[in-house]
C-alpha cells in the first residue's frame, strides 16, 4: 500500500516533503504560465540522479487510453509548484490505469504528467525509481 506524503487537504495541495528536494518540477521557459485546459503544455521533472524528464501535462480526464510511458499524478501547492502524489509505469493497454487515475483523483491530483521516452518496462521502472526522494523510497508509489 502506498503512503501519501503529499496529498490534497480540503481542496488544496500540501507538500509534506521538503519544499525543493532533489525531485522537482520546472516548467519549460516557453510554456511557463500556460496552464489553460485547452492547450497541453510541457514541463520537466528533475530526478534524484540529476536527469531531467520532459513530460506532457494533461488534465485528469484527458487520458483516454493507456499509452506506454511513466505517468505522474500531480497537484499544485500554494506557490504553484508541482507536487508529485503518485507515479506509475504503464505499458500499452494497461488495464490498471483507469483505477490508478481514479486513485490519483481521490488523492487530489489535478494534473497527469506523461513521460513517453522509456522504450521498455525496465527503462520506465528506472524513471519511476529516479523520481522518488531517497528518504521516501520505502512505501512510496
Amino acid at each position: 500500500m502506498a503512503v501519501a506524503l503529499a496529498r490534497a487537504d480540503a481542496g488544496r495541495c500540501v507538500d509534506h516533503a521538503s519544499p525543493r528536494g532533489l525531485v522537482r518540477e520546472e516548467p519549460l521557459p516557453c510554456c511557463a504560465g500556460r496552464r489553460d485546459r485547452h492547450r497541453r503544455h510541457l514541463s520537466y521533472w528533475h530526478g534524484v540522479s540529476g536527469r531531467t524528464y520532459l513530460v506532457r501535462v494533461y488534465g485528469p480526464d484527458e487520458i483516454a487510453s493507456a499509452e506506454a510511458g511513466v505517468y505522474l499524478a500531480v497537484c499544485r501547492d500554494e506557490r504553484g509548484q508541482g507536487v508529485l502524489l503518485l507515479r506509475r509505469s504503464v505499458r500499452f493497454g494497461d488495464l490498471g490505469l483507469p483505477g490508478w487515475l481514479k486513485t490519483a483523483a481521490m488523492r487530489g491530483a489535478t494534473e497527469i504528467h506523461r513521460y513517453r521516452l522509456g522504450d521498455c518496462e525496465q527503462e520506465r521502472s528506472d524513471v519511476v525509481a529516479d523520481l522518488i526522494e531517497p528518504d521516501l523510497a520505502n512505501g512510496w508509489s
